[in-house]
């Protein structure tokens, strides 16, 4: 699965609703304020929620003291809201039919139980046609997405809205669905707000492969199975978030339980590389990342019986000379956990705050080869915040030729990037997208930063 679009709207800075298409390798660039990573903890708040059940008002009040730090301007707006599309892939896809298999199967037996000319039998025969018509719309390229929408409306009503394909689900936070229907046949409808399930479904039973399914509940059944399958069983688990405040390495470490996420700001990342010493290959690829940013060898070790850990890596000039992690350098220790991010799992979306952080431009440069065999070598898909005119320069790189990197020759393709610039006033927050050339280089300058750089040549050329 990967995100192919993200909508914002009444979060922090961002007042009106924003659609933003994705790449698998998305770039944010724009002044300081202008809402970039503002857009990376949209999308953390809104999987967190969903894999903790929780609501929006009680996130917040965690992360920000009050649900009224994360509205714009400090005022509760008439609808604030969360949302994304997600690309399915042929093996999920696949999944989904099984899925859906189920699904009309138990609109089948439900059915037969009622007079072919009762309400109960014509409603149980549209949702099958909703299902069947879904299943069949999977395969085209154009309705193979998964939609999903967080909305708190003012005063803390909350609803949910799921569609896949042309099929959505509507629910409120207590689990009651509001509607369900085919977006393309409105004779398709069958559910809407003023639909009384319960007077249609008398309080029976049914035997489903040995499960009793109370029939008022067969909605909430679908929805919830839709739900797990699409959102919370397969999805969250492989979204992880990488902020601007990371790699503050200490001496000693005690060891914990195994990780697939560095945090945040880079805390697990001795663990990882501890966990990575015993599985060769991501150990290799850890070591071949890692020195194209002049980190060389890094390792962990047992500093005594009490499961202390800590972190060493050989100086790059003097061979067999070992130093501590407190000695890398702070654009090393800044690159080390995204580098340990994106070699221990596969296929997941990371999100990326100014990984260019104290790199020199050398190493800039080499941060598109990083991501694109991070895309290419283990499926990842990357939204990063940048303030660096050497990565977004640099991109075509990647695309213009291949590179051999951990012995793999890596190319993207100039459509496997997105670069959008991010800027705000007091009407709100714009983006602007950059197209690229067939190399991959941008056609035209950013203006952010054009506008610096003409300042600074007039006065270096006395203008």
């Amino acid at each position: 699965m990967k995100l192919s679009r993200i909508y914002i709207k009444g979060f922090k800075c961002i007042r009106d609703e924003i659609s933003i298409d994705l790449a698998p390798l998305t770039i944010f660039v724009g002044p300081n304020g202008s809402g970039k990573s503002t857009i990376l903890e949209a999308l953390d708040t809104i999987f967190h929620c969903i894999h903790e059940k929780e609501r929006i008002d009680d996130y917040a009040k965690k992360q920000y003291d009050d649900i009224i730090d994360i509205f714009f301007g400090r005022k509760e707006p008439d609808e604030f809201k969360l949302g994304f599309s997600i690309t399915l892939n042929r093996d999920e896809k696949e999944k989904l039919k099984e899925l859906l298999n189920k699904i009309i199967e138990l609109m089948d037996i439900c059915r037969i139980r009622y007079n072919n000319q009762s309400k109960e039998y014509k409603f149980f025969n549209s949702m099958k046609n909703i299902f069947l018509k879904m299943k069949k719309s999977i395969d085209n390229i154009r309705n193979n997405h998964i939609e999903y929408k967080y909305i708190r409306k003012k005063g803390g009503i909350y609803e949910h809205e799921l569609c896949i394909a042309n099929t959505c689900i509507k629910w409120n936070s207590n689990g009651e669905v509001l509607s369900l229907h085919d977006i393309s046949n409105s004779d398709l409808r069958v559910l809407s707000k003023n639909y009384n399930l319960e007077i249609l479904l008398p309080s029976i039973s049914i035997n489903y492969k040995g499960i009793n399914i109370d029939l008022e509940k067969v909605i909430k059944f679908i929805r919830d199975m839709f739900y797990t399958y699409s959102l919370e069983g397969t999805f969250y688990k492989k979204i992880f978030y990488i902020s601007s405040y990371r790699g503050n390495f200490n001496k000693e470490y005690r060891f914990k339980d195994e990780k697939i996420d560095v945090g945040r700001h880079g805390e697990n990342t001795i663990d990882i590389i501890n966990n990575l010493l015993t599985d060769k290959k991501k150990y290799q690829e850890l070591c071949a990342l890692s020195e194209r940013f002049g980190i060389k060898f890094p390792f962990i070790r047992f500093k005594d019986k009490n499961n202390i850990l800590e972190g060493l890596y050989e100086d790059i000039y003097y061979k067999d000379v070992y130093l501590k992690f407190p000695h890398l350098g702070f654009g090393s220790k800044q690159i080390l956990p995204i580098i340990t991010q994106i070699v221990n799992v596969k296929n997941s979306i990371i999100l990326i705050e100014e990984p260019e952080i104290s790199l020199h431009a050398e190493y800039q440069r080499e941060l598109p080869k990083l991501f694109a065999y991070g895309i290419k070598e283990k499926g990842h898909q990357f939204l990063i915040t940048t303030h660096s005119i050497y990565f977004v320069l640099s991109i075509g790189e990647v695309v213009e030729k291949e590179h051999e990197i951990n012995g793999k020759r890596i190319k993207l393709d100039r459509n496997d990037i997105r670069i959008y610039e991010v800027t705000r006033d007091e009407k709100g927050v714009k983006l602007r997208r950059y197209e690229l050339d067939e190399r991959g280089y941008i056609k035209e300058g950013i203006d952010s930063f054009l506008k610096v750089e003409k300042e600074l040549y007039k006065n270096i050329l006395g203008i």
